[in-house]
């Protein structure tokens, strides 16, 4: 097994600055006695497959990705929908390991709730991708321990999870996040390992101080970049205000439109003309009272900012003057088969056509207002809704209440990698994640970063955020309690990771720095949920690699600052380079084990890099702490 570690060389400048924003992809280490690696765009252990193969595809129809709430422990939706569609499957062919003998996740378990559980927590399904879900691809292309043909075998494991996604994605039950951000995406010309300022607008919930300039928007900002072919890295998440650059606008009517009002009024195209419930709303302030006396269930837009809900009015006076002016020569907007539509009409070209009396009759419309004007071009689509903005510092925002904000990629926000969400103890206290209440603008959330699954890449993927609690508006969903399968029933494997406990534990340990250290604890505390809470190694994703880099960062940090423990790991206080590569081997690799990689491998790495940042003008302490966390956060300290 080949584990990456990476680390944030921001953190060792000793009072010199480094290269601004540069990430030291540190030491590959090679375990001899660990075969596969962690598999992040199915979370589950070993290779990944090529698919079905001869198998087949399932039989069950396709399900939007959007309507699957995350398959999470205790789920009852899932649990209910798993024990009627794969359940029955794996306790038919998979019980003499998955039940009673040593494999492990007991998702064969004779208690149906538990045997869910353990298949959530080790992510071996994927209902958005039946056929990449690793129960599939053990079966073919793997030919794990087939009851039959196993292409046949692995279209039914297909066909029974394509069912259960189908089953979760009708109850309903589950719905999606109420507070959501407007989308963010990569620029076109996006490159991997680059780092993109992504501006979440949230003003539909917020609003916009009174103090901020003409036009401003509130916004969460954070920087991110395609790290790999699994993963997206986040980081420096900020709450800023800012002015729209490009002559854009700030908030999407027709988009508010479509996700607060669509549901129940339908499309914008007939219910301008037919819906008399809709006449008042091309005034923001009726669309508001209309809310606050909860006419027909409106209160659930209560979040709608007044910025929002003049957007929202804006884009339906656009549709009632197009559908009762323009429509009658120029059709349907979206139909695709309309060559005469209009669709992307901007303020400038609807003026010119009118002005030159575009098809010999365009000229009747001369006392449109520019007003109006614009906003026909705003129901066309022809006003640019801003994707970047000018940050305006120093705006009093007035204490924003911002807490457990989760990344979402093509509408879905995964549970692995969720860094900036809050574990919620109850209703009120959140652990780990993002919990602030911010003063003024350019604030940061929070000082660690996130890596959220890819699913097509930067070119395609859109992302929003999730918020459980924001501007005093709470979404909370408390995470179910669920019984642990009991250690009698799965013994121990080999080979597993160490838990969140036993990590801090182990770093104690080896820099010899107290795992009661202040700053230690709280970033143990910041970074926990993202550590393992299983030894079980095939339930390993990226985020405990950034986990482990974090706090591994703390205690070496911590460790070369004070004399002592400097003298007790490298035997002096001013190590040369081959002495911090020894004692860092030997110290924590440990030697003579009956499993680890070969020292002279693990000298060979750790020379290399820190002949190279010494190359880079580092000094004695900065290449120290950098062979030090490259070890410490490596595999060979965290694999048991």
């Amino acid at each position: 097994m080949k584990q990456q570690n990476i680390l944030f060389s921001s953190r060792f400048t000793d009072g010199s600055r480094l290269l601004a924003g540069t990430l030291v992809l540190l030491v590959s280490l090679a375990l001899g006695a660990c075969g596969g690696g962690a598999n992040t765009s199915s979370g589950g252990a070993g290779g990944g497959g090529t698919g079905l193969g001869d198998g087949g595809s399932a039989s069950a129809g396709p399900v939007s990705c959007d309507n699957i709430p995350d398959v999470a422990p205790g789920n009852v939706d899932h649990i209910a929908a798993y024990s009627q569609t794969v359940y029955p499957l794996v306790r038919q062919y998979c019980v003499d390991c998955h039940d009673t003998g040593t494999g492990s996740p007991k998702f064969a378990h004779s208690d149906a709730t538990n045997a869910y559980n353990q298949l959530a927590i080790s992510q071996k399904v994927d209902l958005c991708d039946p056929a990449g879900s690793r129960l599939v691809e053990k079966l073919n292309p793997e030919l794990h321990n087939c009851w039959g043909n196993c292409g046949q075998n692995a279209s039914a494991m297909q066909t029974a999870i394509t069912e259960w996604a189908a089953r979760v994605a009708t109850t309903g039950v589950v719905a999606a996040a109420a507070i959501q951000s407007a989308p963010a995406n990569f620029p076109a010309n996006a490159q991997r390992g680059e780092n993109y300022t992504l501006s979440f607008n949230i003003t539909q919930h917020v609003g916009v101080p009174a103090t901020a300039p003409a036009g401003a928007q509130s916004l969460i900002q954070i920087d991110a970049m395609e790290w790999d072919d699994f993963g997206y890295l986040f980081s420096n998440p900020r709450y800023v205000v800012g002015t729209p650059m490009g002559g854009g606008t700030g908030l999407d009517g027709a988009a508010l439109y479509t996700s607060s009002c669509e549901g129940c009024h339908g499309p914008a195209a007939t219910t301008t003309v037919d819906d008399p419930n809709l006449d008042p709303a091309q005034d923001p302030t009726a669309i508001r009272a209309a809310i606050d006396a909860n006419r027909g269930g409106m209160n659930v837009l209560a979040t709608l900012s007044p910025e929002a809900e003049t957007a929202i009015a804006e884009y339906l006076r656009g549709a009632r003057t197009y559908y009762g002016s323009c429509a009658v020569c120029h059709g349907e907007t979206a139909d695709p088969t309309n060559s005469n539509s209009k669709q992307g009409a901007t303020e400038n070209q609807i003026s010119t056509a009118i002005a030159n009396n575009s098809g010999g009759n365009m000229a009747q419309f001369a006392t449109l207002t520019n007003e109006q004007i614009r906003e026909l071009a705003v129901f066309l689509g022809g006003v640019t809704v801003a994707t970047d903005f000018q940050v305006v510092d120093g705006v009093d925002v007035g204490g924003v209440n911002v807490a457990g904000v989760r990344v979402a990629v093509n509408g879905r926000a995964n549970s692995a990698g969720q860094s900036y969400g809050c574990t919620w103890v109850n209703q009120i206290t959140c652990r780990g994640g993002i919990d602030a209440t911010v003063a003024m603008s350019g604030e940061q959330l929070h000082r660690q970063g996130a890596i959220i699954g890819r699913v097509s890449g930067p070119v395609t993927d859109e992302f929003h955020l999730e918020f459980a609690r924001l501007a005093g508006v709470d979404d909370i969903r408390l995470e179910a309690a669920f019984a642990p399968v009991p250690d009698a029933v799965a013994p121990a494997p080999d080979v597993g990771v160490r838990n969140f406990a036993q990590v801090n534990d182990a770093m104690a340990s080896l820099t010899g720095v107290p795992a009661q250290n202040f700053r230690q604890n709280t970033v143990y505390s910041d970074v926990q949920q993202q550590l393992p809470n299983t030894t079980n190694i095939e339930s390993f994703v990226s985020a405990h690699a950034v986990s482990y880099s974090k706090l591994a960062i703390e205690y070496c940090d911590a460790m070369y600052n004070n004399n002592t423990r400097r003298q007790n790991f490298y035997g002096t206080t001013n190590p040369t380079n081959q002495q911090i590569v020894d004692a860092t081997v030997d110290k924590m690799a440990g030697v003579n084990l009956v499993s680890q990689p070969a020292r002279q491998l693990m000298i060979d790495e750790l020379t290399t890099m820190v002949t190279n940042l010494q190359g880079l003008g580092m000094n004695t302490s900065q290449r120290a702490k950098a062979a030090c966390t490259a070890m410490l956060s490596s595999a060979v300290v965290q694999i048991q």
